[in-house]
């Protein structure tokens, strides 16, 4: 008895001192409480209805695999409850790139199963969605409020006609900004920033030599010294779509549009730069070639783009130039301390920009700090952390916080203020 009396005196201390700092006394009373990890998010799955598990090709080695992976890795994860009524979140089985596209169905089964869709106005409800265009493709089908997790962050969806017929009318109604602006009604946003999760895909490139991680982890050959790296710029890949097409001559805007005229205008303005290496197709040797790079282009295709998981997972730091586009992890992760972001309107600059990276030992920075973050861009057990990010990222949500890592100390805190060893740590370490 008195030694309850001595831990309720210490509570009624720190709630005392509750109005200079908050947070910090939410925090002392939860150790004092020995309860300084505060409980794992809770997921129901929904019944699997066959007609929303029919599939035709694809796998979890695809690029487009992840609603194969995630849904592996959840059934496989301490997460899972069997009470809907004790869940954070909801869950249901559906393969929306390989099978069903019935989005409008899917809701239907839900709501039919009990009122757990609407109690939250589908605000505790997962997507994945894995479609080139992420959100995009189903932006009035999915609730305003519901967690889409997909690779594209497209902000907003102006419609810009493609190919922008400059021939015919004066242009101005290819451009983005104008064309919003013009627009009587704002469309739905593909990505609702702090609402959806942008992740990385599942894999990349399955047809070419890319060993996601596990070179990157157990071969310091492969992590060599960053600034002792031969190839200052490196990017492989296509970027003139049509450009043995004879009708693109007399129509150059035929697939100007294709990466946002990124790929292109990087090309047209370094593919003889000294230490700069630009491939117009993929290469066997794509991870030995960035292995060997210290900065690589990560821009759009037609829609979301894998290269900035596949430099970080070889370590190299990535370019990313996407206008109008939030990547992987922007939301979550501190990608300043190991990625690049430039604006199109930059891209002139990029040799004096990255000179300046060099010269500084910025990018000596950004590499140690990248051996701490990759494990987040890689999904595969035992090396790969991004399931354990959503989980973070969802953990959080319900302590209304945000995850932060430290890549200096590389440590996670998903809002509660345990900190979690990201090196060494096992899986489902949230």
């Amino acid at each position: 008895m008195e030694v309850i009396g001595i831990l309720v005196l210490q509570l009624l201390v720190i709630l005392c001192h509750a109005s200079t700092d908050g947070g910090a006394a939410l925090r002392d009373i939860r150790q004092a409480a020995g309860g300084s990890k505060a409980r794992t998010p809770k997921i129901f799955i929904y019944p699997e209805n066959k007609q929303h598990t029919k599939v035709s090709g694809g796998s979890a080695r695809s690029m487009y695999g992840l609603e194969f992976v995630f849904l592996q890795q959840l059934k496989e994860s301490p997460y899972l409850t069997t009470d809907p009524n004790e869940a954070d979140y909801f869950y249901y089985v559906a393969y929306l790139y390989y099978g069903t596209h019935d989005m409008t169905g899917m809701i239907a089964a839900m709501r039919s199963f009990g009122p757990y869709f609407d109690r939250k106005n589908a605000s505790d409800h997962l997507f994945v969605i894995t479609d080139d265009f992420g959100g995009c493709a189903y932006q009035f089908q999915l609730p305003p409020k519901a967690i889409a997790i997909h690779h594209f962050g497209r902000v907003y969806d102006a419609f810009e006609p493609n190919p922008c017929k400059w021939q015919e009318y004066f242009a101005s109604h290819c451009d983005y900004h104008i064309k919003l602006a013009e627009m009587p009604e704002q469309r739905p946003p593909c990505h609702r920033p702090f609402v959806h999760i942008v992740v990385p895909p599942a894999h990349l490139f399955e047809r070419h030599d890319l060993t996601p991680g596990t070179d990157f982890a157990r071969d310091p050959a492969y992590y060599r010294n960053w600034a002792n790296r031969t190839t200052r710029f490196f990017y492989a890949g296509p970027i003139n779509l049509h450009k043995d097409d004879p009708h693109a001559l007399t129509h150059p805007e035929s697939d100007a549009q294709y990466s946002w005229g990124v790929r292109q205008t990087v090309f047209r303005l370094y593919k003889n730069l000294p230490g700069w290496k630009f491939f117009e197709k993929h290469v066997p040797d794509y991870a030995a070639q960035q292995h060997n790079a210290q900065f690589c282009l990560a821009a759009l295709g037609w829609g979301w783009g894998g290269r900035m998981k596949a430099a970080v997972l070889n370590g190299c730091i990535p370019v990313v130039i996407q206008p109008q586009v939030k990547v992987e992890w922007e939301e979550q992760l501190p990608l300043h301390d190991y990625a690049l972001r430039l604006p199109f309107y930059m891209i002139h600059k990029l040799p004096e920009v990255l000179q300046r990276i060099v010269s500084t030992g910025r990018g000596e920075q950004m590499q140690r700090a990248m051996a701490c973050a990759w494990r987040f861009h890689h999904w595969e057990y035992p090396t790969g952390r991004a399931f354990d990010l959503v989980m973070c990222e969802l953990k959080a949500r319900l302590l209304k916080a945000r995850p932060r890592l430290n890549t200096t100390t590389c440590t996670l805190d998903c809002g509660d203020g345990h900190l979690i060893a990201v090196h060494g740590s096992s899986p489902y370490m949230v």
